[in-house]
């Protein structure tokens, strides 16, 4: 997967070991309070 950087940001492929950090911002209400719902860990997965 290629990876693409700029001065700021890098941006890149989503990792295996990405997923628990996902998971766990995508169960937080504050973070989801604009999206239509508060995901569990199955829904991250998805």
């Amino acid at each position: 997967m290629p990876e693409i950087r700029t001065e700021r940001l890098p941006l890149r492929g989503w990792r295996e070991s990405d997923l628990d950090p996902y998971a766990r911002m995508c169960s937080d209400p504050e973070v989801m309070r604009c999206l239509p719902a508060v995901l569990d860990r199955e829904g991250s997965e998805d």
